[in-house]
């Protein structure tokens, strides 16, 4: 749905009250339109961010903080080199799958800053997950797709088991060693064709850690 800023930020409870919203009380909101219907609503920053980043939402001229659930940061530059994001669904609002998967995908890499050059969206029940190359492409149409692994396939061999009945916010902490293995993998002589496909060695830094709840400066 494309929506445009009115550039009006009143003191009001936020609309949508999404993970991280800052304004469940009364605080400072922007007021966005909806281009076709002209229906408004009144959202903090951070809602606002999630909405244009998920897709739900589209924006021009608007750039969003880029954030994962989990990420490889350079201890040189503190910049993310290889992101993870956890979704516990393959069919998200009548989207399918693939089509989620790279919607998020090309809201990151088109209105996101500071972007990895490996970025993971894993699907854990009955999905897939999905591996895409950055780059410094901004082209809308390529989607620069290295991978879609089943998770099963995926999950197995990165030695990780999961609580298929937990909901997100708690499957996403199931993945804390999800990259930490990926990383071990990736090193092995006999590492799976997925993983030798990702390359990793070309973007891995000397020094590095990983960390959960990223947000890019």
């Amino acid at each position: 749905m494309l929506v445009k800023s009115l550039g009006a930020v009143v003191t009001t409870e936020c609309e949508l009250k999404l993970d991280g919203c800052t304004a469940v009380a009364p605080g400072p909101v922007v007021v966005v339109k909806e281009v076709f219907t002209g229906l408004q609503h009144n959202v903090c920053r951070n809602c606002l961010e999630e909405m244009i980043r998920s897709g739900d939402w589209e924006m021009q001229n608007t750039s969003i903080q880029f954030r994962s659930d989990f990420a490889v940061i350079s201890a040189a530059t503190n910049k993310a080199v290889i992101a993870l994001e956890i979704k516990a669904h393959s069919w998200v609002n009548g989207h399918s799958e693939g089509s989620r998967a790279r919607r998020w995908y090309w809201n990151q890499m088109m209105h996101g800053r500071s972007l990895p050059t490996r970025y993971l969206m894993l699907f854990v029940l009955s999905g897939h997950l999905w591996i895409f190359d950055v780059g410094s492409s901004k082209d809308a149409e390529n989607y620069n797709e290295i991978a879609a692994i089943p998770a099963a396939e995926a999950l197995r061999d990165l030695n990780m088991r999961i609580d298929e009945t937990a909901a997100e916010p708690v499957l996403s902490d199931q993945f804390g060693d999800l990259l930490q293995n990926l990383l071990n993998s990736s090193a092995g002589k006999n590492a799976p064709g997925w993983i030798r496909k990702l390359r990793l060695g070309e973007v891995l830094p000397e020094r590095m850690q990983i960390v959960s709840n990223f947000t890019a400066a």
